[in-house]
């Protein structure tokens, strides 16, 4: 957070922004034991996105044609309907956007929105395991026991898409465009995200994506020293967006009244089923 805001400091408990999952494999034989890497580094902070403004500088030499764009924290763009709260101008503000970068042109300031979304965290307390690292004699660590995700669902299609959904068509109305950053992660957990191409008529040319996108993705992953880097541009627009984050179809009408079947059989036996 200090690279974009001088001398702010993090303000979560723990101070955890990415988690990676390990296996521990003791060898009997030998009596020795080896810790693997199972999958990505998994982004559960937004301020992780913050590493030394890389992401904000890729985004504006993308988007506005300067790697030092300005950079303005959770702007509202809405106004509150109901009238009835009181005060000044600000409580009837509402609609935050994450971020925008701007850059003064000769034409006049150009800016777009930049939303960064990281992955909730759902399992056992990690709590007892930093209170025995504290007060350890040797500073030593706990291969941690018990059960614990990333939690694709309530990060992308309950949080992200509804997002989307209010920011950008009013963002595009007004001629902008919507950047969101996510790790490789979560876009592995998105469905099929379907992107424009300079195969189709019209589009020939990188700027081309740009002009007729109403979406850019920047996909971020981390080296092996932790270090954050930009592996996929994206250009899309909201519709095909949220398919996406969805990650989801319905199954078929007869699967579904077939299960429905066999819970009516089972009666008031089954937990689910009730008669009035």
């Amino acid at each position: 957070m200090s690279s974009v805001i001088p001398n702010s400091k993090c303000n979560k408990r723990g101070g955890v922004c990415s988690i990676q999952p390990y296996k521990l494999i003791n060898h009997v034989t030998n009596m020795t034991s080896e810790v693997i890497q199972l999958s990505p580094v998994v982004t559960t902070c937004p301020q992780r996105f913050l590493q030394e403004n890389a992401i904000f500088r890729e985004i504006g030499k993308i988007v506005l044609g300067t790697d030092e764009p300005w950079i303005i924290k959770e702007e509202p763009f809405l106004k509150k309907l109901n009238t009835a709260t009181s005060g000044d101008d600000s409580d009837k503000m509402a609609g935050r956007i994450d971020w925008i970068l701007a850059t003064e042109t000769k034409a006049g300031l150009d800016w777009c929105a930049v939303e960064t979304q990281s992955l909730y965290f759902s399992g056992d307390s990690m709590v007892p395991y930093f209170e025995a690292y504290l007060y350890s004699d040797n500073g030593s660590l706990l291969f941690p026991v018990g059960k614990r995700r990333p939690d694709y669902r309530s990060s992308g299609a309950k949080r992200l898409a509804p997002q989307l959904q209010v920011k950008v068509p009013v963002l595009s109305n007004w001629g902008r465009k919507t950047v969101v950053v996510i790790d490789r992660y979560f876009f592995d957990n998105m469905s099929d995200l379907k992107e424009l191409s300079i195969k189709q008529n019209g589009i020939h040319s990188e700027q081309d994506l740009l002009d007729n996108s109403q979406i850019v993705w920047i996909i971020v992953d981390y080296d092996s020293n932790g270090e954050i880097y930009v592996c996929k541009y994206l250009y899309t627009n909201l519709i095909d967006s949220i398919d996406a984050l969805n990650a989801t179809k319905a199954v078929s009408k007869q699967t579904f009244e077939k299960k429905l079947q066999v819970l009516v059989s089972g009666g008031p036996k089954n937990s689910k089923v009730f008669k009035i």
